[in-house]
């Protein structure tokens, strides 16, 4: 059995929670049919599900392609480059988990020796450059660490005061890494690994058990995150040592990646709205400047409806990879390819 973080298993809980309860049916609704699972997911969506069509929206208007790992139990997309390179976690049928890179469609597996992928079982991300390197997580008997995977040889990283957990979650052109690390006390921080030096990001005034991640970061240095003030996930972004925090509508949002034209991707659940995925457009520029929000909200077709999470988007802006859970609960990997306008 592997070993959970909770703070991420919360992340995971939340929008299929959200999606359960928003439909009207708590936890019990794990027990209705397949067929009951489809009709409520095309009432909620409002249109009828396709293995072809994104949900209808000016912003994410595309192709949605579904993607697993070869006699895989689960499979998670977590980043692609500028390349194409997607990098992932699955979970094989004995339930051990494996990081993955997938290049020119090719898998090839990447656990550092000895130590092993959590197949999204804890919801870890990953991360991938331009240059190719790859950052992710992986567990062993002591635990989660994070890894640097760069021309072939592998780095363990574990964070200075880490407990039992580090995960790298991004990483830049430059080789700037971030992530996250638990401490003795449970608590979350964020982390910024440049140059062989670890600084611990913390969002200003929030309060243990207020947890801090830092999920991605782009050439420019600036980084994305989540925290929990309260109880409630909240995003962030730390650009030229400023914290801006922000929400997208709905109760709790997850932002995971974005590029270097300002894109942000998550995912969001609760609130008035369905859980699922959200695109926000140039949302660097909106967060900073305090503009509107340009939000697209989706959710890829065959997921049980409000449980897809989106967890990063290409420097052209016309890809974003991520997992959904289907009708039966098993989790894919999709790329959404963009129409560009």
């Amino acid at each position: 059995m592997l070993p959970m973080n909770p703070v991420r298993f919360v992340r995971i809980v939340s929008v299929l929670a959200a999606a359960l309860t928003v439909c009207g049916l708590q936890m019990q609704a794990q027990q209705l049919s397949r067929r009951d699972w489809v009709d409520l997911a095309k009432a909620r969506a409002g249109r009828q599900a396709s293995p072809q069509a994104a949900a209808p929206s000016p912003k994410a208007d595309g192709t949605f392609i579904t993607v697993d790992v070869p006699n895989s139990c689960g499979t998670t997309l977590e980043g692609i480059n500028s390349r194409g390179d997607i990098i992932g976690q699955y979970a094989d049928c004995a339930f051990q988990g494996h990081n993955f890179l997938w290049r020119n469609g090719v898998f090839t597996y990447i656990d550092p020796p000895g130590c092993f992928g959590d197949g999204g079982f804890a919801s870890t991300e990953m991360g991938i450059n331009d240059p190719g390197d790859i950052v992710g997580t992986c567990v062993d008997s002591n635990g989660f660490h994070g890894f640097l995977l760069s021309k072939g040889s592998y780095t363990i990283l574990d964070a200075p005061g880490a407990a039992g957990f580090t995960e790298a979650s991004g990483i830049n052109p430059k080789g700037d890494i971030v992530g996250a690390f638990s401490d003795s006390s449970g608590n979350l921080h964020g982390f910024l690994l440049s140059k062989g030096e670890y600084s611990v990001i913390d969002v200003p005034g929030a309060v243990p058990p207020a947890q801090t991640q830092a999920t991605a970061i782009n050439p420019n240095g600036d980084i994305l995150g989540t925290y929990q003030p309260g109880g409630r996930n909240t995003g962030f972004l730390l650009s030229g040592g400023v914290f801006s925090t922000f929400q997208i509508p709905g109760e709790v949002t997850f932002p995971n990646g974005m590029n270097p034209r300002g894109d942000i991707v998550g995912a969001v659940c609760c609130g008035t709205l369905p859980g699922g995925s959200f695109l926000l457009s140039n949302g660097i520029k909106a967060i900073e400047h305090h503009l509107p929000f340009d939000v697209t909200n989706f959710d890829a077709p065959g997921s049980c409806g409000g449980c897809t999470i989106a967890y990063d988007i290409n420097p052209q802006g016309d890809i974003i990879v991520g997992t959904y859970f289907d009708n039966n609960f098993n989790t894919h990997g999709f790329l959404l390819m963009l129409k560009k306008n």
